[in-house]
């Protein structure tokens, strides 16, 4: 009942703090089939489309592992940029180039 009431939030816009609140009570569903039922991609984003939202996946992140994920993405970019674009500045051509 909470994903069918769920897919009628995702339509609606400006509805953010809903929909976070309906993905978080449905977690442990979400969970179990992705573990035991092994639903396909393609199946998975149809019943759950608002998991396939920046916001959602930050958020499912974050359920399941206990880490921020945008701030770890910007932390280890931070740590590497240098790496980076040495390396792209290597690389010939127009990717070279552009940077």
């Amino acid at each position: 009942m909470e994903r069918l009431d769920l897919l009628s939030k995702v339509k609606k816009k400006h509805n953010e703090e809903n929909i976070s609140e309906k993905m978080a009570k449905s977690f442990s569903y979400r969970r179990h089939e992705v573990v035991n039922l092994c639903a396909a991609v393609k199946d998975f984003k149809e019943r759950w489309p608002a998991l396939f939202s920046e916001s959602q996946i930050k958020d499912e992140f974050m359920r399941i592992t206990t880490v921020n994920l945008e701030r770890t993405f910007m932390t280890n970019l931070d740590a590497h940029t240098t790496k980076l674009l040495d390396l792209l500045k290597g690389k010939g051509g127009s990717a070279g180039t552009k940077i």
